[in-house]
């Protein structure tokens, strides 16, 4: 198996198999030479749709139709994948974000045990308060509470609805978006002559 290094971290490919739903499309199994286990609940609050399942200590996130779980162990399962490239790009953007979730952890710590509970427990009906709750229809969606239920299960995003766009709903995506990604790793800074030694790298 090839192994790839982004960074600090260093992944290999052990499987590469058709999908079942669409023989056209692949899945994969990929291996990270990181324990993962220390950032899986900052991945959770960080990825907007995501599942926590601390019995299989795992995080999964949806995104455009695809699946991605990753486990503590440093196992990454993706799934509707047009190719093997494809699945490499992924696992290079992996690779960024688990070393911001890091730097993360390394800044601030970890993830407050609260504010994971809140997510675990987040329902389509607590969304449903934060949207704009005019059955409008812009998003081809019966009304805003079906809009709600999909962008709890990762199949729509809260810019697909025109009216949280507007000047005067900028609260209610802000406090939207608190919700369904309580913490944000876009902007985080990696020092990365301190990554290495907080991951046991150096010697």
């Amino acid at each position: 198996m090839a192994k790839h290094i982004v960074d600090e971290f260093t992944f290999s490919l052990s499987e590469v198999k058709p999908c079942l739903a669409d023989n056209m499309r692949v899945r994969i199994i990929a291996q990270f030479e990181t324990d993962l286990a220390p950032i899986l609940e900052i991945l959770f609050l960080y990825f907007r749709n995501a599942n926590y399942s601390r019995n299989l200590h795992c995080v999964t996130t949806k995104r455009a139709g695809q699946s991605t779980t990753v486990f503590g162990s440093g196992r990454v399962a993706m799934t509707f994948l047009k190719n093997e490239q494809e699945a490499i790009d992924r696992l290079r953007e992996l690779s960024n974000t688990f070393s911001k979730a890091y730097t993360y952890l390394e800044n601030t710590g970890p993830a407050d045990s609260e504010t994971v509970e809140k997510k675990e427990n987040i329902n389509a009906l607590q969304i449903h308060k934060l949207l704009p709750q005019t059955d409008c229809g812009e998003c081809s969606e019966s009304g805003c509470f079906a809009f709600a239920t999909l962008l709890m299960n990762g199949e729509r995003e809260i810019d697909d609805c025109n009216p949280m766009k507007l000047r005067e709903n900028a609260d209610k995506r802000s406090n939207l978006v608190k919700l369904i990604q309580p913490i944000d790793l876009t902007n985080i800074r990696e020092d990365r002559s301190d990554l290495a030694e907080f991951l046991g790298l150096k010697r």
